[in-house]
C-alpha cells in the first residue's frame, strides 16, 4: 500500500508484524552447513503458539507426546493430532460464523465443534508448534492424479483446477527435508497413511514428501 503523498500519517491506523527474512543462498548456507541453525531458525518463524491457545492446549491436550528429532516421536504426534480432531471434532461446510471477538481455533476446537479444511489446518498447525514440530498453515489446491488429464504434448499433463479443489492444509518442517504437507481434515486422509509397523524406524522421509507433494499445489 503506498500512502497520498498529501496524508497525514495520523490518519491511518498502523499494525506491527514480525518479519523473518531469508533468501535463497542464505537459506541453502544455513540447511547445508548447519542443519540445526536451519531448524532453529524455522522454530522461531513457524513455532509460536499464542499463549491463549498455549493455555488451552495446556489443559487439554496429552502431554505425553513431543517432538525429539525421531521419526517415531514425529509420525506419533502427526496420528495423535488427526486423532484428536477427528474425536472432538466434526466435519461441515456450514459451520457459523466466528464471532468477531473470538479466536477462529479456540472457537473451532471448544464450541463450534464442526468446521471445514481451515479450521482444521489452522488447529493442527497450533497443536504440531505445541509439540515442537514447526509449522505453517497453506491455502491452495487439491488435485489427484486421478483428476489430471494427458494433453495433446509429449510429458506434458493438463489439469484442471476448479474452485472445489480448493483447499488448506498444514505443512511441517523436517530438518534434512524442508516442509512437507500434512493432512489433518476428516475425509482426506487414510487411517493407515502413517501405519509403518514394524518399518516406520526406517520410513524415508524423502519419500514422505513426495508422497504428499504430489496432490497439493499450495499458495501460502
Amino acid at each position: 500500500y503506498t500512502m497520498p503523498k498529501d496524508a497525514d500519517k495520523n490518519d491511518f491506523e498502523s499494525e506491527s508484524y514480525a518479519v523473518f527474512r531469508l533468501n535463497t543462498d542464505e537459506a541453502l548456507a544455513m540447511k547445508e552447513e548447519d542443519g540445526e541453525a536451519y531448524r532453529e531458525f524455522y522454530m522461531k518463524s513457524s513455532g509460536m503458539v499464542p499463549e491463549e491457545i498455549r493455555d488451552y492446549f495446556d489443559e487439554n491436550l496429552d502431554g505425553d507426546y513431543y517432538y525429539d528429532g525421531t521419526r517415531e516421536s514425529i509420525i506419533n504426534c502427526i496420528k495423535y493430532v488427526r486423532n484428536y480432531l477427528g474425536e472432538h471434532t466434526s466435519y461441515s461446510l456450514s459451520p457459523g460464523k466466528t464471532p468477531k471477538n473470538e479466536d477462529f481455533i479456540l472457537n473451532f476446537l471448544k464450541k463450534k465443534k464442526k468446521g471445514y479444511c481451515s479450521a482444521y489446518a489452522s488447529a493442527a498447525t497450533m497443536m504440531f508448534r505445541y509439540y515442537g514440530i514447526p509449522a505453517r498453515y497453506v491455502e491452495g489446491y487439491k488435485v489427484s492424479s486421478d483428476e489430471q488429464k494427458l494433453s495433446g504434448y509429449d510429458s506434458v499433463n493438463l489439469i484442471f483446477v476448479k474452485d472445489d479443489m480448493a483447499h488448506a492444509w498444514p505443512e511441517i518442517y523436517v530438518s534434512g527435508v524442508g516442509f512437507i504437507p500434512v493432512e489433518v481434515t476428516s475425509g482426506y486422509f487414510s487411517s493407515d497413511d502413517f501405519d509403518f509397523g514394524e518399518d516406520s524406524e526406517v520410513y524415508d522421509f524423502d519419500d514422505l514428501a513426495d508422497e504428499f507433494s504430489d496432490d497439493y499445489s499450495d499458495e501460502e
